[in-house]
This record gives structure tokens, C-alpha cells and sequence, in this order.
């Protein structure tokens, strides 16, 4: 039984495990990994950030196509109100990109530290598993050896009670109480 508990929870125990590598990867820990779990936020990810540029292009093809309507797309006031909108908007932003990055990084690092988890309550299992054949096994041994020193206890109170009958009979025997015939009946 322990084998097959052993062997039950060996899919949960590897992928806790390799959770905890890429965890561990992520984060920067050993020779060769990356550390895109514990690195700051930067402009270049603020700059990528696909949520920042799509309401950036949305907002300056606003702002162009109210200036082409009026005709004056390439008037310095068309050109004045598109920095403003992206000097204020980025401003904005920023925020809000930062929260997702910190949020997206959240994320990943939950759901591995999770499946670890899941890891770590396997090999616990496993370890629970075992304790508690070793402690069957030690039990049954030392009902094993209770039994057979009860039998060996029980032997030795048979004899000694058959010897304790036969020393008693031999003893009723030899003083003539029984009515019978004792040592002193033969001589006289």
C-alpha cells in the first residue's frame, strides 16, 4: 500500500517540483537564470505596454482626425494638441501600466509558488505514508512478540501447574489423609 500511495502521488510531487524550478529560475536564483520575477518596472515596459499604446493610438487618431475635419491637420495647433494629449496621457498611464506589470508578475509568481505547494503537500503525503507503515509494521511486530511471550508465559503456568497437581496428589498421598494408601499404610 505504501508503494502504490508512493506512486499515486509521484505526478503531483514532479510537478511541484518543476514548479519550483521555473520559480526559482524566475526569480534569479542559480547559475544561468533569468530573473524577469524580481526585475523594476522600466519605460521600455511602459512603452510596450499593449493597454498604454492602444488608448495612445486611439486618442491621437482622435485628436487628427477633428484637426483634418477642420482642415488644419498639419497647423501648429493640431501638432500642439497632440503633445499635450500625449505629454498628459503618458502621465496618466503610467500608473496603470505599472499596476499590470506588478499585477502580471503577481500572477505568475502565484501560480507557481501554488503548484510548488502542491509539490510539498505530495512528498509530505509520502512521508506521512511512511511513518504510518513504519508504525504498523513496528506495532504488529510487537503484537508478534506479546503473542508469542504469552504463549511461552502461558506454557510455563501449565507446567507449573501440572507439576504443582502432581506434587500435591505425590504430598495427599504420602500422609494418608485420602483414605487411601499413603507410606504409612504399608509398613503397619
Amino acid at each position: 500500500m505504501y508503494q502504490q500511495n508512493r506512486e499515486d502521488q509521484e505526478p503531483w510531487r514532479q510537478t511541484g517540483l518543476g514548479a519550483l524550478n521555473q520559480l526559482a529560475y524566475r526569480l534569479g536564483i542559480g547559475t544561468g537564470s533569468s530573473d524577469d520575477l524580481v526585475r523594476r518596472f522600466s519605460m521600455d515596459d511602459f512603452q510596450a505596454d499593449p493597454g498604454y499604446q492602444f488608448r495612445l493610438e486611439q486618442g491621437q487618431k482622435g485628436i487628427e482626425s477633428s484637426a483634418a475635419a477642420r482642415g488644419g491637420l498639419l497647423s501648429g495647433a493640431a501638432a500642439k494638441a497632440l503633445t499635450k494629449y500625449n505629454q498628459g496621457f503618458a502621465s496618466n498611464e503610467y500608473q496603470n501600466a505599472y499596476n499590470r506589470f506588478n499585477q502580471d508578475q503577481s500572477n505568475i509568481f502565484n501560480r507557481l509558488a501554488t503548484l510548488s505547494g502542491v509539490g510539498q503537500t505530495a512528498t509530505s503525503n509520502i512521508g506521512q505514508a511512511g511513518q504510518n507503515y513504519s508504525t504498523a509494521a513496528g506495532n504488529n511486530l510487537l503484537f508478534a512478540g506479546n503473542a508469542r511471550a504469552s504463549g511461552y508465559t502461558n506454557r510455563a503456568n501449565a507446567i507449573n501447574q501440572g507439576i504443582g497437581s502432581v506434587a500435591g496428589a505425590f504430598s495427599y498421598g504420602l500422609d494418608g489423609s485420602s483414605g487411601g494408601m499413603g507410606f504409612g499404610g504399608f509398613g503397619g
